[in-house]
């Protein structure tokens, strides 16, 4: 898996603006071919669902793997506060200083 250096939210909101993009342009061609108001937004909704499938894969995949690397991140500290919170991190403590010892 690719390492993205974006947060997640940029590729959330990327994501949104096309897609709302996309549905305002499908609306607006449709508003030149006489299809307008609420049938219009319906056929325009139901028509940018399966585009959007198509046509924006790659912003897609960036907001999976940005929501993906965030989610490995946090699952890594929390296993490593996990480890601490244990014990079972010996390399955690101080050089020269025992477990039971205070300081």
């Amino acid at each position: 898996m690719s390492q993205h250096t974006s947060h997640p939210l940029a590729a959330l909101w990327v994501y949104t603006l096309l897609r709302i993009a996309l549905f305002g342009v499908l609306f607006g061609v449709l508003w030149l071919f006489g299809v307008r108001g609420l049938l219009g937004a319906i056929v325009a909704l139901v028509l940018s669902v399966p585009l959007s499938f198509v046509l924006l894969a790659r912003p897609r995949q960036a907001l999976v793997a940005g929501v993906t690397g965030q989610v490995e991140a946090r699952r890594g500290r929390t296993s490593e506060l996990d480890a601490r919170l244990s014990g079972r991190a010996d390399d955690q403590t101080r050089p020269g200083q025992d477990r039971g010892t205070q300081p």
